[in-house]
């Protein structure tokens, strides 16, 4: 799935010229690159066997489950982003020091990447920022799945929940195409 290219300049409203690059010009020479890829952050949080989940406050799926996540802002880090979503979702602060690069992925068909850390905490704690309705700890056969808001991900989740079960917590890489869904482990030996 490729994304539209913008047809008019958002400055003057003459019609783009397509450069190279993914750049295009107006006559006026305002330019405009077409739409890149959103970066998503998310946290996989864990107290015991459970893992958070907060009930999201906001469309899409308004009212559905989901593990805590949002769009990383200019200027921030990775591990920053994370930690700002975290605690605007679930009041939950933590630096970002104590986030773990957990899973990577691609989401095409949404032009999404997503890069999740994850994190423990002692005792279920937080309570409901603004984008949450409600925050709950799951363990893995309490989660309810026919309200998760992202069932796409659900792979991810529930190989979350296995890397608790068995404290190991390998790197994973995810693809998520029209045709493909899959999450594997990184290797550390194919980066020699």
């Amino acid at each position: 799935m490729s994304l539209p290219e913008p047809h008019w300049c958002s400055h003057c409203g003459l019609a783009l010229e397509a450069g190279d690059n993914g750049l295009s010009r107006c006559p006026e020479g305002h330019e405009h690159y077409r739409p890149r890829p959103q970066i998503l952050v998310s946290c996989f949080l864990s107290c015991r066997d459970k893992l958070l989940w907060m009930r999201r406050n906001n469309d899409p799926q308004r009212g559905f489950w989901a593990i805590p996540a949002g769009y990383m802002e200019a200027g921030e880090t990775l591990a920053q982003a994370c930690a700002r979503e975290l605690y605007e979702e679930t009041c939950i602060e933590l630096p970002p020091s104590a986030l773990q690069l957990y899973m990577a992925g691609t989401i095409s068909y949404i032009s999404q990447i997503y890069i999740a850390f994850r994190a423990r905490v002692a005792t279920e704690c937080g309570s409901c920022g603004p984008e949450a309705q409600e925050i709950a700890w799951f363990a893995h056969a309490d989660v309810p799945w026919p309200e998760v808001a992202y069932p796409d991900a659900n792979n991810a989740i529930e190989q979350a929940y296995r890397d608790l079960q068995h404290g190991s917590y390998p790197l994973r890489h995810s693809i998520m195409t029209d045709q493909v869904n899959q999450l594997r482990t990184v290797r550390p030996d194919k980066f020699k």
